[in-house]
């Protein structure tokens, strides 16, 4: 077949035909991003002001890494500038690079810093560090620290931005972290509810007992039902070998449902409300959280803002919780998550005998593996804190973590391909040099 396909097109066509069916894999590079790659989901790290009662408002440490044998490491910042669109006022956040060779956020030597107010509008900003021996690590990669720090925590204000990586991304070990779901301009508004004009809304965007409101979200056919931003976080960590007991902090998740009167003002409704946590201290503040506006754990009623809200426009369904899965599909549920600017632990536990007062639930085992945290309802606008023993992955544009980036290198079935490339390559000099010779 093969001296047919030469005999009728030649040999560097046939050989491309050839290759051609058997194609050889290409290496391929794919941003990891936190929370989200999805520009348009309000999915956001925050910084805000202590006057804006939150209970981190310094800095957040991310890990990035390079693999061996690239020339740079390159990450990039979501909507990295002040004001504008999706922040909530003018507070501006620096970025910092740090060599952190043991990826454990003790690195100290500052290699760059990049000004949050340089950056884009609601669109990425891209950089690249030429990798550097002294991010080097002993697997011969490179791994890094990204700090971003808060350059006005007197103000009310907040600044939101995502993080990206063309290599590993990581929120670091802990360290306590606010999330938002952020929503503050008209483009905010026509981002997140694409069938809403906010100016003009139709008939099924408005209450029909009462065109002066929008819609109940629980009518399937209300307009705000169209939304890019959900009320679900997932968040992914690793469980190493051998814990025994695994402790999730929670911080101003404002647990707590509520109802408008006639004049759109919020009231609790009794349903859902914040208690006294057993396994939490009421007189003592967790290390991280002493000079924050944390206040000491225990029964917060009303919450600040209530998480259900009463506005549909911002309500996400159920009250807050969260879900803890481990790698055999075990779902362990937190019902009843912080109060206002109070921090809650959520512990489980292998110790025996069970003890409520330390722990939240007891299990069989701790298995090592990925271990993955969902949030569900996380109203629009409210500041949520939390804390993780183990780093954080970064996540594809899917929302799950990305496979390892593939490297150029054959595999033995490619070196096949690759050997059989060669010898067809030798045969076609063999003939052209006989049909010199003939000729």
């Amino acid at each position: 077949m093969l001296q047919n396909l030469f005999r009728y097109i030649g040999f560097c066509d046939a050989l491309i035909v050839v290759l051609s069916v058997f194609p050889i894999r290409s290496a391929y590079a794919q941003f990891q991003c936190l929370p989200t790659c999805d520009v348009d989901d309000g999915r956001h790290f925050a910084l805000s002001g202590i006057a804006s009662s939150t209970l981190n408002n310094s800095t957040i440490e991310l890990g990035l890494t390079s693999p061996e044998g690239v020339s740079s490491m390159q990450f990039g910042i979501f909507d990295g500038n002040s004001d504008g669109r999706w922040d909530g006022g003018p507070v501006e956040v620096n970025f910092t690079v740090f060599a952190d060779p043991n990826g454990d956020g003790t690195g100290n030597i500052q290699l760059a810093e990049f000004l949050g107010d340089t950056m884009a509008d609601n669109d990425w900003s891209d950089f690249s560090i030429p990798n550097n021996a002294a991010a080097q690590t002993p697997q011969g990669g490179f791994s890094y620290k990204l700090v971003a720090t808060n350059q006005n925590p007197g103000i009310q204000a907040r600044n939101v931005f995502k993080v990206r990586s063309m290599g590993g991304l990581s929120v670091l070990a802990n360290q306590p972290f606010i999330v938002i779901g952020t929503m503050n301009t008209l483009e905010d508004i026509e981002t997140i509810y694409p069938s809403l004009d906010i100016m003009n809304p139709g008939p099924a965007c408005l209450d029909p007992n009462d065109p002066a409101k929008l819609c109940d979200e629980s009518n399937p056919s209300c307009c705000l039902n169209d939304t890019t931003y959900s009320g679900t976080w997932t968040f992914f960590l690793e469980v190493p070998e051998g814990i025994t007991t695994l402790d999730i902090w929670d911080g101003d998740f404002d647990f707590g449902s509520s109802f408008a009167d006639d004049n759109l003002n919020c009231f609790a409704d009794g349903v859902s409300v914040d208690t006294d946590d057993p396994n939490t201290p009421d007189n003592v503040l967790p290390p991280w959280a002493i000079g924050t506006t944390a206040v000491f754990e225990g029964v917060s009623t009303p919450t600040d803002p209530f998480d259900d809200i009463c506005s549909p426009l911002f309500r996400r369904r159920p009250s807050v919780i969260y879900n803890l899965t481990d790698p055999a599909g075990n779902v362990y549920t937190n019902e009843n998550p912080s109060g206002t600017e109070e921090w809650e632990l959520f512990s489980i536990s292998t110790d025996e005998p069970f003890n409520p007062a330390i722990n939240d639930l007891q299990v069989a085992e701790i298995p090592a593996g990925i271990w993955r945290l969902d949030i569900e309802g996380l109203d629009l606008q409210n500041l949520n804190a939390l804390r993780f023993p183990f780093a954080l992955f970064g996540v594809d544009p899917g929302g799950e973590v990305p496979n390892p980036t593939e490297v150029n290198v054959p595999t033995l079935s490619e070196w096949g391909l690759i050997a059989t490339a060669g010898i067809l390559g030798m045969i076609g000099i063999f003939v052209i040099r006989r049909r010199k010779l003939t000729a």
